[in-house]
Formats: structure tokens, sequence, C-alpha cells
């Protein structure tokens, strides 16, 4: 007696699937077109270190050009020169040529005082070394732009990384096809519909993580797992501090102190991820695995189970390790225009413990047996409201980060536990 293949449905994922693809596509454009923008400033600056060649030139005239709106003023640095390109035997025996401004570029930032610095360097009517296209003389500029200009081309990445991530995930699960939607369970000829409905609750909930175990019946897995977290906070705080810091040394190097220390602070949040990242890199590579089996993965209120955890190590001494079971509420409400989650722990139990001990390249066990509290309510998983059960291993390690994991569990309604 087979079931019927089960009908598969569009999700509403596929609307966020459209949305992620859709904001994806905004970044990678904004990138992409911020980058072409960035890319021939920076190719500019190129061609005038490579490219450009000297003459002398007099200084007509200077003043600071200030640009203004909504967020305040900006500004930078303006000269009019005069120069004659050389031509022939004489130098400068070439027709004469007036150019308007600096170092090629029209970039302006916060701080006058530092671009008058600028001005105060430079004697109208005296004469300087410029630098101008031979291609084009009339490009030419006073000074040649600053390496730190280079630091620029690292401003669109992010843009264009998150913009990659959002339109490949949403194609991906295009081409993944929509996922199985079971509302109904199969109709199974001579299946009670009181089973029935109970079979299709279950699906709702989601399923544990779990894999066939080696002493017990299932091996849990880990809510988060600490190298995969240490690797993406490295990658974000990496490009994220790499980015915020070069712009902040090109800033403290033109004495913009208005926008370095605004900037510094997003420098700090970056420090902080690389801070996050090797926590969670001790944590995941140092300390070891802790593996946890049970007898049953989706245990009911009242029905005993067994747990065993086996945490490995190198040389680690082990102050306290302990094992909770843990149920928290989750609620999900709206606030004016915000959506908040508000978490609540119902219960926080110790189940068993060990202290003082040491791992030294083996692992060591402990196994209790654990037991929802009787008339405690089941695994719910809703839109608003979540009833979340969890097992709970504590470690508390000399000379290491202490270090919390977590697995989940279900648990069924009561007298129906897995058998």
């Amino acid at each position: 007696m087979s079931a019927k293949p089960i009908e598969v449905k569009k999700k509403d994922g596929q609307q966020a699937n459209g949305c992620l693809f859709l904001f994806g596509l905004i970044f990678l454009c904004a990138g992409l077109g911020v980058g072409f923008f960035v890319g021939k400033q920076v190719l500019a600056g190129y061609r005038v270190h490579t490219e450009y060649l000297p003459a002398t030139c007099t200084i007509i005239s200077k003043r600071v050009v200030e640009n203004s709106d909504s967020d305040g003023s900006t500004y930078r640095p303006e000269f009019t020169f005069r120069f004659r390109v050389p031509q022939g035997i004489e130098e400068g025996s070439g027709p004469e040529i007036e150019v308007t401004g600096y170092d090629g570029t029209t970039v302006s930032s916060s701080g006058r005082s530092g671009k008058e610095e600028v001005l105060a360097q430079y004697q109208k009517g005296a004469q300087y070394t410029c630098w101008y296209d031979p291609k084009n003389p009339n490009q030419a500029v006073l000074v040649k732009p600053s390496a730190w200009h280079l630091l620029w081309l690292l401003f669109p990445l992010p843009f264009i990384g998150f913009g990659l991530f959002g339109t490949l995930s949403a194609v991906r699960h295009w081409l993944r096809g929509p996922q199985a939607e079971t509302p109904d369970p199969p109709k199974t000829p001579g299946l009670d519909p009181a089973k029935a409905k109970a079979w299709a609750e279950k699906l709702k909930l989601g399923q544990v993580q779990k894999e066939p175990g080696h002493a017990l019946a299932w091996w849990l897995k880990p809510e988060q797992e600490e190298k995969a977290t240490a690797i993406g906070l490295a990658v974000v705080g990496l490009l994220w501090t790499g980015i915020t810091g070069a712009i902040w040394i090109y800033l403290l190097n033109s004495k913009e102190l208005t926008g370095a220390i605004f900037l510094g602070l997003f420098v700090l949040v970056g420090l902080a991820m690389l801070g996050g990242a090797v926590w969670q890199a001790l944590i995941g590579w140092g300390v070891g695995e802790t593996r946890v089996e049970v007898s049953t993965a989706e245990p009911a209120p009242g029905e005993p189970f067994e747990v065993l955890v086996a945490q490995a190590g190198r040389n680690l001494k082990v102050n306290r390790l302990g094992v909770y079971l843990i149920c928290e509420e989750k609620a999900t409400y709206r606030q004016g225009t915000s959506t908040r989650t508000e978490t609540e722990t119902v219960l926080d139990e110790l189940q068993t413990e060990r202290s003082a001990f040491v791992i030294a390249g083996h692992t060591e066990e402990l196994r209790c047996k654990v037991t929802v509290p009787s008339g405690a309510m089941h695994s719910f998983d809703a839109e608003h409201n979540k009833i979340i059960w969890k097992l709970r291993v504590k470690g508390d390690i000399e000379r290491w980060p202490d270090f919390k994991r977590e697995y989940l569990i279900r648990v069924e309604p009561e007298g129906d536990g897995e058998k």
C-alpha cells in the first residue's frame, strides 16, 4: 500500500525570493555604477603619475571652493595657473595655456582650515612645477594626486558583494524550483484522520537537525557552528575594517579631524567584528567538538530519554561542564511601524554536571536521563509565537573562552512521543 506523491506547491517564500533578487540587483547596479565612477577617477590619477609631463607654471589666483547642502559644507582648494607647453628645441616656446584646478579631481571634503593651509603653500605670481597631459595639454594639475586615492576603489566592493550574493542566491533558489509544502498528509487509505492531522502538524514544526548516533539513536547538530561564525565575521570584519580604515587614514593624512573622528566609530565596529571572529575561532578550533547524542530527539512530556555528551579537546583543564534543558517562548508583535521579537526563558534546568577534570587528546563523557516536565507545552511554531525546546551544554575551560552550545529537540504533545 503506497501513498500518493505529495503535491508541490509554491510557498510564500517565492515573494521574499523576488524581493531578495530585486534588492540584490539594485545594490549590484549601484556598486557597479559607483565603481565605474571611482575607477575613472583612479585611472585619471594613475595617468597623472605615469604619463603627465612637467612644466613651469605661474599662479594667477587661488581660492577655497565651498559646496553646501542639507548635510553641511565641504571644501576643496582651487588654483588658476598659466604655463607654456615645451615645443621644439627651446623649452616653453609653445602656446600659453591657462588651467583651473589642483590635483585633477573635483572631490571635496570637510575641514576648511586644511584647505586654507594648502593655499598658503603657494604664492600668487610665483612659479612652481606643474604636470600636463601631452595628449591634451589643457588637462593639467598643480600637484599629483595622493596614492591614498587608490583606496577609494574599496568603497564599491560591499555593494557589489551584497548585490552578487542576493542575485545569485535568488537565481539558485529559482533554478532549484519550488520546495514541497505539505499542508495535508498523503491520502493513504486507512489512515486515521486524527493521526493524519497530527502528522501534518508535526511537519509544520520543521525537522530537528540530527543524524544516526554511535552510542544512542540520534546525534544532534548544534544550532550554531563557531567555525562558520568565525569565518563569516572574519570576512565581513576584514572587508569593513579595510574600507573604513583606509578612508580613516586618508582623512587623518588630510588633517580632516572631524571626518576622521566620525569614521573612527565605524572602524571600531569593524575591529569589534574581528575580535568576535577571534573569540569564535578560539572556541571552534581550540576547545574542540561537543558531541550530543539522544535516545530520542522528539520526546513527550513526562517521558525520560537518555542524553550523552562527549567533549573532545587537547590538554584542556575543565572547571565545569553542565547539561541544561531549556524551553524558550518567542513572541513577535508590531510596535508602531516596527516589528519586535521578545524571547522569554520558561525553563532553564540543570540536568547533570561534572567538575575539575582534564581532557588530554581523548573525549570525556557525561550521561544522564532527561525528562520534560509533565504538562509542559509541546514545541510550537506559528507566525507570531514559538515554543522552542533545546539542550544546552555550557563549559568553563581554564585559560580558554567559556562556551555555550545549544541543540534543538522537538517536544511532542503529551503521550505522542517518538517510539
